[in-house]
């Protein structure tokens, strides 16, 4: 039997048949429709709400994160930096509300865009993104991330190259019984550490070789893995 839309503007969209029966599919639709509405209104609530609790929580030791100077959690799956490692970042330690080795992380971010040929970022703008997510915390950590942004896939890097810029802040780690002290409990790790002079100096956004070197061990008296190069040569920390 033809089913027919109806005409009448309270109708708009509803099949029925000769009888005024209802097609089940009208019902699903418009279900559906219903919960797409409710799910963009709960997604511009989320937002909303994200940027006030951001604005919020400045002096606590909540994480706080801006990409590209904004409030936000989430980057498109297609960014280089996860797809393949293609990025940098600084880690800083804040020390009464300032960041620590201010210009020595920028040199070697600014030295690592121009060798990775990624746009460097706004070194002024870095930091006022940066006293943002410290807000009045006298401790914390602050992590810099600086990815190609977006692109095809493939390795070959995009012709316009549009850098995603990600600051966030962490809790300062409670300083256990052994670091209060001169020295700490360290260890050899058994993972080593590739030679690859293309890449040495840099904090790439590869660190396969730290992540294995630190699931080594699990004590919490041990704060540190030291790393050899394969023909044993002491080169880094795991962390340091």
């Amino acid at each position: 039997e033809p089913w027919h839309f109806a005409a009448s503007a309270t109708e708009a969209g509803r099949l029925t048949n000769k009888a005024g029966s209802t097609h089940p599919a009208f019902f699903i639709c418009d279900a559906v429709k219903k919960k797409t509405r409710a799910m963009a209104h709960a997604y511009r609530d989320s937002e909303r709400k994200s940027a006030v609790s951001f604005a919020n929580t400045a002096g606590t030791n909540d994480r706080r994160m801006l990409i590209n100077g904004k409030p936000a959690t989430l980057i498109e799956a297609a960014d280089r930096g996860l797809q393949y490692g293609d990025g940098l970042f600084e880690t800083l330690a804040v020390e009464q509300g300032k960041p620590c080795l201010w210009e020595r992380h920028m040199r070697r971010l600014l030295s690592g865009c121009a060798r990775l040929a990624i746009p460097a970022p706004d070194t002024s703008q870095l930091l006022q993104e940066v006293s943002s997510v410290i807000g009045s915390q006298s401790r914390s950590v602050v992590k810099i991330v600086i990815t190609r942004g977006s692109g095809g896939r493939g390795y070959r890097t995009p012709q316009a190259v549009r850098p995603n810029r990600i600051v966030q802040s962490f809790p300062a780690a409670a300083r256990s019984a052994a670091s209060k002290h001169s020295a700490i409990a360290a260890r050899i790790c058994s993972t080593p550490l590739g030679i690859n002079p293309v890449l040495a100096g840099m904090k790439t956004l590869n660190r396969l070789e730290q992540v294995l070197a630190r699931s080594e061990w699990t004590d919490p008296e041990v704060e540190e893995g030291l790393m050899l190069d394969p023909n044993g040569d002491l080169i880094e920390g795991t962390m340091s």
